[in-house]
């Protein structure tokens, strides 16, 4: 019997996401993907809900050096989860402060917008997806991946306090939001009595791209770009989030020119957060023209400096508590 999801008709036990040729693997990039699987796919990302308006507010305002702490925190008060989650950070252990702080104002001038900012994606993308951990996918792992990701770009950065070095740390806060929403395209597809693929057709250890393209037929990136163009988030914030990968095992002329900076910056960091919280393989290290483009050196050594250890090690502490 045929479900009809958005207009797009799925046939119970249709088997478009359980096609998968694992032989001379490539990541696949959007043009890669089937029709079909792109078709359900799309259907099922315009059930999620956009990003709140007061997030998206958020992000823009923490780039403007003239935006004020009771601005941000104007637009905080509308968002009472938001209002929890900021109060019950800055009052964790992590900051020793000697006297609990209860005004929303002041709370925001001690975590700093960026912090503030990082707190209003979480609540912001929390609120959409109804998650469960199973054997490849972990939400809370992924939203500390996420952070430590952002503070890796801060570190690598031309410029810390500059506006865009903000945008990017945003980016890597959102860069794996296509984990989420797979998850959730995996719950409706099980409703729909669609089969995902089968992983025993890969070898013990494939990657974590290759797992999600053999379940699904396609991976978190390409998902990643499609929702945040439906959120209609910055085409900057879509293409490097779609592309955050592409180091890894494409040349730079596959990358839009005047994002090539951008997304050279969020995969060496995201690379360099997986290397330092030593988490399952998800792709190889970019290549050396990536590196070169940023003028950072291309051994990951080189990179993990013990102010950034320091740092992991701080950050770590913070998901600890706040997770």
């Amino acid at each position: 019997m045929p479900f009809i999801l958005n207009k797009v008709k799925i046939e119970s036990g249709d088997d478009t996401m359980n096609n998968y040729d694992p032989q001379s693997w490539t990541m696949m990039r959007r043009e890669d993907v089937d029709p079909k699987v792109l078709n359900i796919v799309t259907a099922v990302l315009d059930l999620v809900p956009s990003m709140p308006v007061s997030v998206q507010e958020i992000m823009s305002m923490v780039y403007d050096p003239r935006t004020s702490s009771k601005e941000i925190a104007n637009i905080a008060s509308d968002d009472p989860v938001l209002v929890s989650s900021i109060l019950r950070k800055v009052n964790t252990a992590y900051y020793a402060l000697e006297q609990k702080i209860s005004d929303i104002n002041l709370a925001i001038v001690v975590l700093g917008f960026n912090e503030v900012r990082d707190l209003a994606i979480q609540c912001g993308l929390a609120a959409r997806f109804d998650l469960e951990v199973d054997e490849d996918f972990n939400a809370k792992q992924t939203w500390g991946h996420m952070y430590a990701s952002s503070i890796c770009i801060e570190q690598f950065a031309d410029n810390k306090r500059n506006i865009h070095t903000g945008l990017l740390m945003s980016i890597g806060m959102l860069h794996d939001i296509g984990k989420f929403a797979l998850q959730t395209i995996d719950l409706h597809l099980k409703r729909l009595g669609v089969p995902s693929g089968d992983l025993s057709v890969l070898e013990r250890g494939a990657p974590h791209l290759q797992r999600e393209e053999c379940l699904y037929g396609i991976n978190h990136a390409v998902v990643g770009g499609i929702l945040t163009e439906k959120w209609n988030l910055s085409e900057n914030i879509s293409t490097v989030i779609e592309h955050h990968h592409h180091p890894s095992f494409f040349p730079i002329t596959e990358i839009p020119e005047k994002y090539r900076r951008d997304v050279a910056l969020v995969s060496i960091a995201d690379f360099i957060t997986n290397t330092l919280i030593e988490s399952p393989t998800i792709a190889p290290l970019p290549d050396t023209s990536y590196f070169e483009l940023l003028g950072l050196p291309s051994d990951p050594g080189k990179l993990i400096t013990p102010e950034l250890r320091k740092k992991f090690k701080r950050v770590n502490e913070f998901i600890r508590e706040i997770l």
